[in-house]
């Protein structure tokens, strides 16, 4: 029997990595008979390096952290050509305390700086995991790093803030466009738009500290610079499926670097055979945090089950919580919360999920024993 453990990394606990290394651990208690594969694996967001951590180099470099006059160590990997960066490794919401998010002043200028790094060391693919950021700045402050200049009607630059986007009546181009010589690729594992009840401004700032005001102050910042994109780069960034992730970064690596933007679970899927080493395997065992509605619309943990029952295999999922009432999905819910407290699996992730499978020992055993290939 072959067993294959690709779990998402739980947000701000534990690395893909580790869950799937716990996961393992646990199985050979309960399973001591059968082969185990480990598969990092994410949806574009926490956990992106990860996934090609041994595939590359791992290059440090300090860079514009998500708040003016912040730096940070960010890290990306290099593998020949092709760069693989995680955004929240510059403008993540992860190095802020909860008293310290200004939505109005975050900014993406880290990214731009990795990104140019990349390119100076040789890069001329790279792929972008989005997601994790503080910023909502569009992307201003990753383009302002490669070269573009903001102004405002009387050709002044606009200083690095929502507020002043608000004044924005030009987007100028570097003449040295050293961008221009990478292609781009965007991963994402969400697909709102820029705008709109649906859009970054409505959806995702008030995770990052944004008040009532600020959200409808952002939402008109993102609305002004979409206009003066259009205007001057000739890109409606306003229609592009995903655009409003990572607080529009999405929409400023569209207009500003020309990247697609593509679904995180099957770019990470296709990157990694999933198919093919779910094909050889008997059991799976996925899983995230939280499984809920976002589950459902396309991240990895739903992309795994889908391949698991084309290919008539058993799919496990371990969470913290489950929020969703077609269980049929997964042919087992794992949930840590019937065992342990929030507080002990923040604090103890891998034994918690460890301990978790392994009271769960007879449920698998039962379930596995029913696939015809064991």
């Amino acid at each position: 029997m072959k067993t294959l453990a690709a779990i998402n990394s739980f947000k701000g606990t534990i690395t893909s990595y580790l869950a799937n290394e716990a996961c393992i651990k646990a199985c050979k208690k309960i399973l001591p008979k059968s082969e185990f594969t480990s598969v990092p694996v994410s949806d574009g967001g926490d956990g992106f390096l990860d996934c090609f951590s041994k595939e590359g180099d791992l290059i440090s470099l300090k860079v514009n952290g998500p708040l003016p006059e912040m730096t940070v160590d960010a890290k990306y990997i290099l593998k020949g050509k092709e760069a693989f960066i995680e955004i929240a490794q510059a403008c993540g919401i992860k190095y802020l305390k909860k008293s310290q998010l200004k939505p109005m002043e975050a900014t993406s200028y880290g990214v731009g700086e990795l990104i140019e790094d990349a390119i100076k060391r040789g890069a001329r693919i790279i792929y972008l995991g989005l997601g994790g950021t503080a910023s909502s700045d569009g992307g201003v402050g990753m383009a302002r790093a490669l070269g573009f200049s903001f102004l405002n009607e009387k050709g002044n630059e606009i200083k690095e803030s929502i507020f002043d986007l608000l004044s924005l009546n030009k987007i100028k181009a570097p003449k040295e466009k050293i961008f221009k010589s990478a292609s781009f690729m965007a991963i994402s594992d969400v697909k709102n738009p820029l705008l709109g009840k649906d859009g970054t401004a409505k959806t995702y700032s008030p995770q990052k500290g944004a008040s009532t005001n600020e959200v409808e102050t952002i939402e008109k910042a993102l609305t002004r610079l979409s206009q003066v994109i259009k205007k001057d780069l000739r890109t409606d960034v306003t229609g592009i499926r995903g655009a409003g992730s990572a607080g529009g970064l999405g929409a400023g690596l569209a207009a500003f670097c020309r990247a697609e933007i593509v679904d995180g679970a099957i770019f990470i899927s296709e990157r990694k055979d999933l198919f093919g080493e779910i094909f050889s395997s008997d059991l799976v065992f996925t899983g995230e945090a939280i499984v809920d509605q976002t589950t459902l619309n396309g991240k990895m943990p739903l992309h795994i089950a889908y391949l698991s029952r084309l290919n008539r295999k058993k799919s496990f999922c371990i969470c913290y919580e489950n929020k969703i009432k077609d269980k049929a999905i997964f042919d087992f819910i794992i949930e840590m919360k019937k065992y342990f407290s929030l507080s002990y699996c923040m604090s103890n992730p891998a034994l918690a999920i460890e301990k978790t499978i392994i009271r769960c020992k007879d449920e698998i055993i039962k379930k596995a024993l029913k696939n015809s290939k064991i």
